[in-house]
């Protein structure tokens, strides 16, 4: 096969398990040696990476953006990407698991206590959001007592997917940006 139908098979197949926000490109590089995965979230291309179980295929930052390269020998015919949801759950709670612990420690190395109690209830909100997208509601699907239509229905409320983890992340990302934003404005004066 070649490359071109490689990353055009591929960028249709990884699109669709990815979050609808993050639409991620697939090129072939370093002269047709390598299949790129790119994307700007982080989580989405540690997935990708693990869905290949490959000690070769990589993951790199630059200031071009993020990526997963993976040479083109070793590339699967046929990709696998059944366990890109829990792959993508899994560095999901890494990423906010670090922002949860980095806001914090900034406002009190930045000393920015003016705007500390407007973080703190951004924080507490999103915190609880992530809570909530974390929980396993699977035992819903064995309430003997319901029919297995009404069961579907309500885990489909209770049961979080990647487009839901999504929103939550963009919460944690905007408190992320206004404090580097502040940051930045209270130590230019």
């Amino acid at each position: 096969m070649k490359n071109e139908s490689i990353t055009g098979f591929y960028l249709e197949e990884v699109n669709k398990y990815t979050p609808k926000k993050d639409k991620v490109s697939v090129s072939s590089i370093h002269n047709h040696k390598d299949i790129c995965f790119n994307s700007n979230f982080r989580e989405t291309l540690y997935a990708i990476r693990d869905c290949f179980e490959l000690n070769n295929a990589s993951f790199s930052e630059c200031a071009y953006g993020k990526a997963v390269c993976i040479p083109v020998t070793q590339i699967p015919r046929t990709p696998d990407f059944s366990n890109f949801n829990k792959y993508y759950k899994y560095y999901y709670e890494e990423r906010l698991l670090l922002l949860v612990e980095d806001i914090p420690n900034k406002i009190i190395k930045y000393d920015i206590k003016a705007y500390e109690d407007i973080m703190n209830k951004d924080l507490s909100e999103a915190i609880i959001a992530k809570n909530i997208s974390l929980r396993n509601y699977h035992i819903v699907k064995h309430l003997p007592q319901l029919p297995t239509d009404v069961n579907e229905v309500i885990r489909s409320y209770l049961i979080y997917g990647i487009n839901d983890y999504t929103t939550v992340r963009d919460k944690f990302e905007q408190i992320r940006i206004q404090m580097t934003k502040y940051i930045y404005q209270t130590l230019k004066k």
